[in-house]
């Protein structure tokens, strides 16, 4: 595992120097900080993973050093027998948690920034989200407001650590990557958004708006530009 994680830390700077990408701004304080982390390979329960936000959860961050690996990994490609897949999976998952604890490292500003742009640019839509999870019963975690605004930040930082990792692999060339990012899903905000926004503008451009627009930018507005650029492609074509 801790040669996993070095390998990771590795690969975020390679695509970040190598192409000048704004990635991981603490990655040398985060490398520091992991040297004298815990890394674990153990069995993830399956609750820890239904409830998470996207399908790709063999894998956890626990401030302020731990990475904890799915030790089941070795059977993640079943039953396509593809071990090409099981590699690059494992890669995926640590690169991602290494990206979480940079954010970490950075202040947790990801979060906490967005928490602040929802609160004081959407509220209207929290007011409309509580009302509904109120009359159709919402889970016993989400009673309040405030409950329900850190949901959407973290999903939001969750979705953008998606797109980074998929960023990194995708520039070093991983077997498989494309087939793991077609296997995320979300019913409401998947990380595809991105990518959408990416085949239209580029990565740099995306990259940008995640870093320099951070508390400007989240879960709505990336919808929101996603679907205008679906609604110009689509008039584009029937001109």
């Amino acid at each position: 595992m801790r040669e996993l994680v070095l390998e990771a830390l590795d690969l975020i700077r390679e695509v970040r120097d190598g192409r000048g990408l704004p990635l991981c701004p603490r990655i040398e304080e985060t490398r520091r900080r992991l040297a004298r982390g815990v890394f674990r390979a153990e069995e993830i329960p399956y609750e820890r993973r239904r409830n998470s936000f996207y399908a790709l959860s063999y894998s956890y961050f626990e401030p302020p050093s731990t990475i904890t690996l799915d030790k089941r990994r070795p059977f993640w490609d079943r039953p396509l027998d593809l071990p090409e897949l099981v590699e690059t999976a494992t890669y995926y998952c640590v690169v991602h948690e290494v990206i979480h604890a940079d954010d970490y490292m950075n202040g947790n500003r990801v979060i906490r920034e967005t928490m602040r742009h929802i609160e004081e640019a959407h509220e209207d839509k929290l007011r409309i989200s509580m009302r509904w999870l109120r009359r159709s019963g919402a889970p016993d975690y989400i009673k309040r407001k405030e409950t329900l605004l850190r949901i959407w930040a973290e999903q939001y930082a969750d979705m953008i650590t998606h797109y980074r990792t998929y960023v990194v692999l995708r520039e070093r060339k991983f077997p498989k990557v494309d087939y793991i990012w077609a296997c995320l899903y979300s019913n409401y905000f998947p990380p595809h958004i991105l990518t959408a926004i990416e085949r239209e503008r580029g990565v740099d451009y995306v990259l940008r708006r995640i870093t320099e627009d951070l508390g400007r930018y989240c879960l709505v507005e990336a919808l929101r530009e996603a679907e205008e650029i679906s609604r110009k492609k689509a008039r584009r074509y029937t001109v």
